[in-house]
């Protein structure tokens, strides 16, 4: 999808609308009115760039920051954060090298929480 929604001349404008359930109507409907699959999905990776990059905007930008979970893997979304956010963004570890997999980092984070937590817990 990322590669795919890179190649297009001119970057079209974002969906409205990036709930599932309305997203496939609207993108049926964009089909029907002449856009390419390349212009819709670029039209959603840039829509789901934005609400990211609005969301870095709100907790502030580090200096060096890494972007993980399932939206790493789609080169479409990375680059147009990048660009919404005017960094370039450290390379995500390489899971096809057997590199720590990007879109399990919430969870290992999840984890440790739930062991301090547990810990903490059972300490008092």
């Amino acid at each position: 999808i990322g590669k795919v929604s890179l190649s297009v001349d001119k970057e079209p404008p974002p969906v409205s609308c990036t709930c599932v359930a309305f997203a496939k109507t609207e993108a049926v409907g964009l089909l029907r009115k002449g856009w390419s699959k390349e212009m819709v999905l670029a039209a959603y990776t840039r829509a789901m760039a934005i609400r990211m990059s609005n969301l870095v905007n709100r907790v502030g930008l580090e200096k060096e920051f890494v972007i993980t979970g399932g939206q790493s893997k789609n080169s479409g979304i990375v680059k147009r954060i990048e660009d919404a956010l005017n960094v370039k963004t450290l390379p995500s570890p390489d899971w096809k090298k057997g590199e720590l997999d990007p879109m399990i980092a919430g969870a290992i984070g999840a984890a440790l929480f739930a062991k301090a937590l547990y810990l903490k817990n059972k300490n008092n």
